[in-house]
């Protein structure tokens, strides 16, 4: 049965299908894309495999949307293939299939206990994002019975919000996640798309409505910055080629410094990890954690070992917060001063820069591919990038969603900000000449 309606999929909704086994399949689609079709499919394949184990749970935000949506889909499709089944529409239940039969629990998760008593072989949540999370949990419990234990969640990305920090912030081994985009259905009319980006407008709304990326809400700070052109593709300086240097931002409660590769000549920098201590440390210990790094991977890079002294007599430059000359956060000196202490050679300014100019940086030196990250030894750093918006006062969000990470965004800043600070237009300028400027102007 399940052959008569592969026809109408493009090659990436046929790689969710095939991919079968226990745990969490997350489908990010655009406007049109085809996943609510690709629903129904996990629906009936899922159902003829293991429907004889128990129900399969179907879900949607509200009971409108159940009615309207998932009900009316499932019959649309089913009709389509040409798929016995009767439809109970007052209990919300399909039985489907003549020899082999199985049922479908339609339930809305618009109060948390709407799933309560239900043993599941599978679930299928549509516009999962929507769902109030304590809903949520307790539906994707229910998939308990059978040994498919399957469980996807389909909808368009809704920014960063609990539902995305309960399964993608930190994502189970078995969570699997997928993007199929607008472009993706081969069937859609060849105006929907050229229509639906005038329409739209904004770059953002178009990643997100017809692309299936996730992005900020308020918009990102860091628009400039994409995985694949910078935590991705090659670096801009070779590792254990460049000047290494560290980016400080001193936190009681969050120490969150990088350490990257920088090509003086070329003006560029890589990047190459961060060390991260949540929960309390001081400044003097956290500075002998990152040391320890920097030896363990110039051990890698330049094929030697070095000892603690070797590095302190490096100097390596550290661009720090400019607070932290007066700055007495872990000990009766200055944060500074035990940089000093520990060999580092503190880079900073008489007084910080607008929030504004650092951020301004950073987006055209990505504009430019001036700075790239190594997104296996920066997980931290690149969620940062990926995830921080502004808030409704329009500057860099602390306090929700993206706080806990907001603080190694400032240790990057600082280490782009005083060796290539913004040029605003009309502004003296020190650049070379053959920098563009942009609407922020152009960096050192």
């Amino acid at each position: 049965m399940t052959a008569r309606g592969v026809a109408q999929f493009g090659q990436r909704h046929l790689e969710v299908l095939a991919d079968r086994g226990p745990g969490i399949r997350v489908v990010s689609g655009g406007y049109g894309s085809g996943k609510t079709s690709l629903g129904v499919a996990f629906l009936l394949d899922l159902g003829l495999r293991e429907g004889h184990a128990g129900p399969i749970l179907g879900c949607e935000p509200t009971y409108p949307m159940v009615r309207d949506v998932m009900e009316r889909s499932i019959a649309e499709n089913l009709d389509r293939w040409g798929v016995p089944y009767r439809h109970w529409k007052q209990a919300h239940i399909f039985e489907v299939g003549r020899a082999r039969k199985f049922e479908v629990w339609c339930r809305s998760l618009d109060r948390p206990r709407s799933t309560e008593g239900i043993n599941a072989v599978g679930a299928w949540i549509d516009e999962w994002e929507l769902c109030d999370v304590e809903a949520l949990v307790p539906a994707m419990q229910r998939v308990r019975v059978g040994g498919a234990l399957e469980t996807l969640l389909t909808g368009t990305p809704e920014g960063y919000g609990p539902a995305y920090e309960l399964v993608l912030a930190k994502p189970a081994p078995t969570t699997r996640a997928y993007i199929i985009r607008t472009r993706d259905n081969p069937f859609l009319p060849p105006s929907y798309i050229d229509d639906s980006r005038a329409r739209l407008g904004t770059d953002e709304a178009i990643a997100e409505k017809l692309e299936g990326q996730r992005t900020a809400r308020g918009g990102r700070v860091y628009a400039r910055f994409a995985r694949q052109t910078h935590a991705v593709a090659p670096a801009v300086v070779k590792p254990g080629r460049g000047r290494l240097a560290v980016g400080c931002d001193f936190n009681v409660r969050a120490m969150q410094w990088i350490i990257a590769e920088i090509d003086d000549e070329r003006r560029v920098a890589h990047v190459v990890g961060e060390v991260i201590k949540d929960g309390g440390t001081t400044t003097d210990e956290h500075a002998e954690r990152v040391a320890a790094w920097i030896g363990r991977y110039m051990e890698r890079t330049r094929g030697r070992r070095y000892s603690r002294d070797e590095i302190a007599k490096m100097k390596i430059s550290a661009y720090v917060d400019a607070s932290g000359t007066a700055l007495k956060s872990t000990s009766s000196l200055s944060d500074v001063h035990l940089l000093l202490q520990a060999g580092f050679r503190p880079v900073h300014g008489s007084r910080n820069p607008p929030v504004r100019d650092r951020v301004n940086t950073l987006n055209v030196l990505f504009r430019d591919r001036r700075i790239t990250v190594d997104g296996d030894t920066c997980p931290t750093l690149v969620k940062a990038l990926e995830t921080q918006a502004y808030d409704r006062s329009g500057e860099p969000e602390k306090k929700t969603g993206a706080a806990d990470v907001s603080h190694i965004v400032d240790a990057l800043g600082y280490l782009a900000h005083w060796q290539w600070p913004v040029d605003r237009p009309g502004a003296s300028s020190t650049v070379r000449a053959s920098t563009a400027l942009d609407e922020w102007g152009a960096v050192g």
